[in-house]
């Protein structure tokens, strides 16, 4: 089979989870004899041919006010016309058409369509290609992607997304296959109307995670929090730090990652323990080894939690709250704790309990790598979007 692959992103420009999702997909693939390409945005106007790890990456100029990765940030109303113009950018059509042409894929797999829009699978269809959309966000109801603003989770679309995303659920009618990364994901899209004429699958995303020995937690230091990711409003930092210090607790709470200056120096001026530390960029792996439990504290229904794997392959017992996609990750109790964003004491009250309670503590760390064996068999992700595919070329 030969796969086109469209995205916003690619490596080396990594948005989130979804580009490492993708990169695994695309290389695991080409490995099993598949011919791939990779269609993405970039900030150089024109086509522009690449090659990453063997894979083939054509970068398409962005026709909008600014590429989306850009490290500046545009003001308010510069993003808002950009939305705008991204209900439907029928002018990156071009690039999908020339693609198509060069390529001559047996079917393409959409990915993040923000900077693409929905013109992506006119443009497809037109061609008479099989499509499958994978879901990693809500980028179909929500112009942040999040259903998420503040403060709080969305419960319905506000108006401007609505307007914004009218046309989009009959659109969908143009997809043949629809993967959510997350049984939630998939459900609360398809609860808004969308992909109501397509097959649909539930395929969690892999990650390789080498086995390493029980986290041996030593009995005589204080207990080692630690939070790897954004530094966002949406992750909840605030949160955690708030019911850190209010316990009083006999340990450590490391951070890290960034965010924008802004809320990292906001959230810096909430500190007034020595015990709380801000470190910046620390490969994962290597901040995994360096603490006892990790606390996933999101205030927004994250589709898929690509940490929460890696913490819990790594022996380590993850607090986090029970929302979205993380609630198929983490079985109270057993390889976590979940606590409620609503009831803000319940953060509180899991960082007591696994500080001081060693019988549940060694227990969860005893079963938090068998929990998510099934999210570190890469070649069983490879095998369902495998067949998935020869569905729709058959």
């Amino acid at each position: 089979m030969k796969i086109l692959y469209i995205n916003s992103l690619y490596a080396p420009y990594i948005g989130g989870g979804a580009e490492i999702m993708l990169k695994s997909l695309v290389e695991g693939m080409q490995r099993r004899g598949h011919e791939v390409a990779v269609l993405t945005t970039g900030a150089e106007p024109g086509l522009q041919k690449d090659e990453i790890d063997g894979v083939r990456i054509w970068r398409a100029g962005i026709k909008n006010l600014y590429w989306q990765h850009s490290a500046s940030r545009p003001n308010p109303m510069v993003r808002l016309l950009w939305h705008w113009n991204d209900r439907y950018n029928s002018s990156m059509r071009g690039y999908i058409k020339e693609i198509i042409r060069l390529e001559k894929p047996d079917l393409v797999n959409c990915h993040n369509l923000a900077g693409w829009s929905i013109a992506a699978w006119d443009e497809i269809k037109e061609l008479t290609l099989p499509i499958v959309q994978t879901l990693h966000d809500y980028y179909l109801l929500c112009l942040r992607s999040t259903m998420f603003n503040d403060g709080k989770i969305c419960e319905d679309q506000c108006v401007l997304c609505e307007q914004l995303r009218r046309s989009h659920s009959s659109k969908s009618s143009s997809v043949d296959y629809v993967v959510g990364v997350s049984s939630y994901v998939l459900e609360r899209i398809c609860d808004e109307g969308y992909f109501e004429q397509s097959k649909k699958a539930v395929i969690y995303n892999a990650c390789n995670i080498p086995k390493s020995n029980n986290n041996e937690r030593n009995k005589l230091l204080p207990i080692r929090f630690g939070y790897i990711g954004t530094l966002s409003e949406s992750k909840g930092l605030e949160w955690l730090i708030r019911q850190y210090q209010k316990n009083n607790l006999q340990g450590t709470l490391t951070i890290a990652g960034s965010g924008q200056k802004k809320y990292e120096d906001y959230l810096k001026t909430l500190v007034n323990s020595d015990s709380i530390k801000f470190v910046g960029y620390v490969p994962s792996e290597e901040f995994y080894s360096q603490i006892d439990v990790c606390i996933v504290p999101s205030l927004w229904a994250e589709p898929f939690g690509m940490v929460t794997i890696e913490a819990n392959a790594s022996h380590l017992p993850v607090i986090t709250s029970g929302i979205g996609g993380q609630a198929e990750i983490v079985t109270h109790e057993e390889n976590g704790l979940i606590v409620d964003p609503s009831v803000p004491d319940t953060l509180g009250s899991a960082l007591c309990r696994i500080a001081n309670d060693r019988d549940i503590y060694q227990y969860m760390v005893s079963h938090a790598r068998k929990s998510v064996e099934k999210y570190l068999d890469i070649d069983g992700m490879l095998d369902a979007y495998e067949n998935l595919y020869r569905v729709c070329v058959k």
